[in-house]
């Protein structure tokens, strides 16, 4: 069995991933996190005028836009697992340096490899923290359910688990960039 088909076994999409990642930096960093409301809710009439439209502060603007690319890069990773093509521009709208490099050389060789693999994934953020301006990570509670597929369509091995995991992103000039991918550990989670 190659590499790929083995480290698939393991996680379709963690293979080439978590073998190369790195310790996390421990600092002090800014959370965000979101109080339950104890104001008791009512019920108002409905207004006839419309209010100004909601402003974000840099850091919720901030924390939006990692949401919004956490969702972007496991739907990244469902698209270019079907149809292995490290050129694929997508990968380059949610990834940079040695995450960009890590995933365009697993697509390379599932391509080489007459493979692909076919994954369901959810995810929960936990919770965001800014490292710095440039330099964020999520924590999150994320679920995959693939199959590893030669070329013919038959099932090289399967994949069900869901565990805690944390990504490291990175400011770019075009925005946020999801730059390491690091399971986080063995502890299972429920999305």
């Amino acid at each position: 069995m190659g590499a790929v088909a083995r480290a698939a076994l393991a996680g379709c999409c963690l293979f080439a991933l978590a073998a190369c990642s790195g310790d996390v930096e421990d600092t002090a960093p800014r959370t965000t996190a979101t109080a339950p409301s104890t104001t008791p809710s009512t019920t108002a009439a409905p207004s006839t005028t419309s209010a100004p439209p909601t402003t974000l502060s840099p850091q919720q603007q901030d924390e939006a836009d990692i949401r919004q690319l956490h969702d972007r890069f496991f739907r990244m990773l469902e698209v270019t697992g079907r149809e292995p093509d490290p050129g694929n521009p997508e990968i380059a709208l949610s990834t940079t340096g040695l995450q960009q490099q890590r995933w365009e050389e697993a697509l390379r060789q599932l391509r080489d490899e007459g493979k692909y693999f076919e994954a369901d994934w959810e995810q929960r953020i936990d919770r965001v923290t800014f490292r710095d301006h440039d330099h964020a990570a999520v924590l999150a509670c994320a679920s995959e359910q693939s199959r590893l597929l030669n070329a013919d369509g038959t099932v090289v091995g399967t994949t069900d688990w869901a565990r805690v995991n944390e990504t490291l992103l990175v400011r770019s000039p075009d925005g946020w960039r999801v730059e390491d991918w690091l399971t986080g550990g063995e502890q299972a989670c429920v999305v």
